[in-house]
Order: C-alpha cells, then structure tokens, then sequence
C-alpha cells in the first residue's frame, strides 16, 4: 500500500512539473528591411521579452503586427497579450513602419526673386520639383541643387 502511494505521488509530481516540457513558442520577429531581431523560444504561461525596437533608413518604427491578426501593437505597448492558449507553436511578429516626412525648401540663391514655397516629401517617393521662380541677371536657370553641391 505504501509504495503504491509512494507511485502515485511520484506520477502526480511528474505529470505537474513536467507539464509545460514541451509546450514551447517560437516568437520570430520579421523587421520587415530593418535591423534583425533574433528569435525567442518561450515555455507557455512566460511571456514575450520586448525586443529593441528596430531600425530602418528613412523609416520611423510604428509598432508589430502579429501574423494572422490585422492590429498594429503600437511602439512601445506589451506583445504578450498576444500569445495564449489558442496561440500556435510558431508565430510570427512583423515590424510596421512609417516613412519619414521631410520638408524640401528652396533657396534662389545669389539669383533674385522669391523661391516656391516648401515642399513636403515623403521618403523613398518620387516627386517633381517645383517650377522656378528665380532669376539673376545674365544667367539660364539650369536646375535646382543640393546646397552641399554647389557650394553654399
């Protein structure tokens, strides 16, 4: 009787304790062109670490999607809320990104007039540069530049 007891005491112990052996995550982080994360392998009932937010030339970091669902979890909100009994053994956490926005001024340089007015871009999109409107006596405007490049 006694070692039966014992038996079921030491099942009952390995059934508790080793009941989360097996359940294990894969959290891939796919930074979508950015900075690469490496993955996370969590036991069930853990949660996510939140990973440094990654970063991407000419792009603002806006927050993860989870795969599968269609919320962005904003820069700096909690991703564990996403992972829980119905959460499949690899899921996959994709970078959101915003592009930056720039302003382009122009400047007549040692011509006369008044320069086109400031120019949103957005970066990594095409854009037309605006019409000339300034002169200098003796000169064809050729072109706008990058004061940088034409030495001012």
């Amino acid at each position: 009787m006694v070692i039966l007891l014992i038996a079921i005491v030491l099942l009952a112990s390995n059934l508790l304790f080793n009941k989360n052996k097996d359940e294990t995550y894969v959290i891939t982080f796919n930074t979508n062109g950015g900075t690469k994360i490496e993955d996370q392998i969590i036991l069930k009932g853990n949660v996510v670490t939140r990973p440094t937010d990654p970063i991407k030339e000419g792009y603002t970091f806006n927050g993860w999607s989870v795969d599968g669902i269609d919320e962005i979890v904003s820069a700096g909100d909690d991703i564990a809320q996403y992972i829980n009994a119905d959460t499949p053994k690899s899921l996959k956490i994709v970078a959101q990104w915003k592009p930056n926005e720039y302003t382009l001024t122009y400047h007549c340089g040692d011509g006369n007039g008044t320069p086109p007015a400031p120019q949103p871009i957005t970066y990594n999109t095409l854009f037309a540069f605006a019409q000339n409107t300034c002169t200098k006596d003796g000169y064809n405007f050729a072109g706008w530049g990058i004061e940088s490049e034409i030495g001012h």
